[in-house]
């Protein structure tokens, strides 16, 4: 029998298919086969306007999470930019309002997560105090119409609309960065501290959970709604019960 080998020209396809099947088992492992993993790569389709501002990706992922929630079995649905139970993980600095601002040796860090409504649900994660996102979690159309003349070097940051974002912080951040205070209600900026920060009111506290694995130390979280930041792409979590189906289909 002969065979003929015809080599790829890139491995790209291949690494990428291995990571998310890689991650397809981490998530089964951890989760007993409760939670569903699901990979989309595109954030929107090329038929959709050149122009690929926070609304149309947001509006994308909506439309994704929609059609999810229809599948047979499925009981609740979620997205966040970093894949749970993968090790995957990004940090910020925080600055607490109406706390001294730290030397950088002792500047707090914190995880930093966007993630839609339905992501806790989906993974069976409750709130421990205060509320989760909902669909007023929004920023206004004049912010985005000023993003994009930003974007396009029309307008100055400094001229952007200030606005106020929401944020749930898991319990450990409430312990950590408010000892012995209740963080419900209370500010944080994110990244760095001036003029141009994100600030964020803290909304809801959920429980700790192991975000990163199991066995794995819980560290400070903060979580960001997707409606009111944007992201390029969206990893889906899916809770069902067998009748679940193991792929999507296209």
């Amino acid at each position: 029998m002969m065979f003929t080998v015809v080599p790829v020209a890139t491995e790209d396809a291949l690494r990428n298919r291995d990571w998310i099947e890689g991650n397809i088992r981490k998530v089964n492992a951890a989760t007993g086969g409760r939670v569903a993993y699901a990979k989309f790569d595109k954030y929107v389709p090329r038929s959709e306007p050149a122009e690929r501002t926070a609304g149309a990706k947001i509006a994308h992922f909506d439309r994704i999470t929609a059609r999810l929630a229809q599948l047979g079995g499925a009981k609740a649905v979620g997205a966040t930019t970093l894949c749970p139970f993968s090790n995957d993980n990004s940090s910020t600095w925080v600055f607490i309002e109406g706390k001294p601002e730290p030397t950088p040796d002792k500047q707090p860090l914190a995880g930093y997560n966007v993630v839609t409504p339905g992501y806790f649900d989906a993974l069976g994660v409750p709130m421990a105090e205060g509320r989760g996102f909902n669909g007023q979690d929004t920023l206004s159309d004049d912010f985005w119409e000023a993003g994009k003349k930003f974007l396009r070097e029309e307008i100055k940051l400094n001229d952007m609309p200030s606005v106020e974002r929401v944020a749930i912080i898991n319990e450990t951040m409430a312990k950590e960065f408010w000892p012995g205070e209740d963080p419900l209600g209370r500010r944080f900026a994110q990244g760095k501290m001036d003029e141009h920060s994100n600030w964020y009111r803290v909304v809801g506290i959920v429980k700790d959970f192991h975000k990163t694995g199991i066995g794995q130390p819980i560290v400070p979280e903060m979580y960001i709604a997707l409606s009111q930041t944007g992201s390029r792409e969206m990893y889906y979590v899916v809770r069902g019960d067998a009748s679940l189906p193991a792929r999507v289909p296209d």
